[in-house]
């Protein structure tokens, strides 16, 4: 789910936008129907030099809704690097560099491709103001999901706690501490492998794990041991299959991590977007 999520928004902010983007650059269509009004009002021959309102006038008018584009390319990006961004980290980096090569490709159409727009008062940028305030304020919830993807899909709070809260050195041991036993012998009878399956299964499976030299698998858990060692003896263990201590340690790493991640994208990093430049709040 997360690889599909990844090329999901590797498509929208790296390869959709760079198109969208390209394309805008390259209109064939508009700059063949400047040419085109250039050469109809073309009157005297001698002519030749334009002025730079007779330049403009031969530009294409700018549609009436053309901004909307422009904020909805905005908003998408926006909302897919706000609550994406867990299951590709690499979003805003290039939402930036999009954003930037954006800049450039917006002034050259306002200065090139159309003519230049009639001023006009606005209070603010209307629908869109609301709708960036919408998931703005819908920013704890995405930290939440953000939080909880990073802590309970990835394993960087596992790795976390194996190096920090255990004392480990390094990662060594970490993919064997996070594999329980099971004993070959307890699977259920209509669960039980039989025939050449059964064979395969007792070459497979390693002797002596747990003791009293029974075949046993590991798989992903963090469950009891069906025996005890203690010293050179082995014991039943009471517990056996039941949940341990450690998975009690690590879901309370990752509730922890969270929550501290929560908080710190709040308090830290909502409030630097400013809604307007200084100099327009002091005006």
């Amino acid at each position: 789910m997360l690889r599909l999520m990844r090329n999901i928004l590797c498509s929208v902010l790296a390869g959709q936008q760079d198109l969208t983007g390209f394309l805008g650059y390259t209109d064939r269509k508009r700059k063949l129907q400047n040419w085109w009004k250039r050469r109809q009002n073309i009157e005297i021959p001698d002519q030749t030099e334009y002025t730079r309102w007779e330049l403009d006038y031969d530009l294409t008018q700018y549609p009436v809704h053309g901004l909307f584009y422009e904020y909805l390319e905005m908003v998408i990006q926006f909302g897919f690097v706000t609550l994406f961004v867990a299951a590709f980290p690499l979003g805003p980096f290039f939402a930036l560099a999009n954003n930037l090569l954006e800049i450039r490709l917006d002034a050259y159409k306002f200065m090139v491709v159309f003519q230049r727009p009639m001023a006009a008062r606005a209070q603010d940028i209307g629908i869109w103001y609301a709708i960036l305030k919408a998931v703005t304020e819908d920013l704890c919830g995405c930290k939440c999901k953000n939080g909880f993807v990073i802590a309970f899909v990835s394993e960087f709070v596992p790795r976390l706690y194996y190096t920090l809260g255990e004392g480990h050195d390094n990662l060594e041991g970490f993919v064997n501490s996070t594999l329980s036993y099971f004993v070959v012998a307890d699977f259920p009878p209509e669960e039980k492998p039989s025939g050449t399956d059964a064979d395969v299964l007792e070459d497979s499976f390693q002797i002596s794990s747990c003791g009293f030299g029974l075949p046993t698998c590991r798989f992903r858990g963090y469950y009891e041991k069906p025996f005890l060692t203690i010293g050179n003896q082995t014991f039943s263990n009471p517990k056996e299959y039941e949940f341990s201590n450690g998975l009690l340690a690590y879901f309370g790493s990752q509730a922890v991590f969270c929550g501290g991640f929560s908080a710190h994208c709040v308090r830290y990093y909502g409030n630097l977007g400013l809604d307007y430049p200084g100099c327009a709040k002091r005006s």
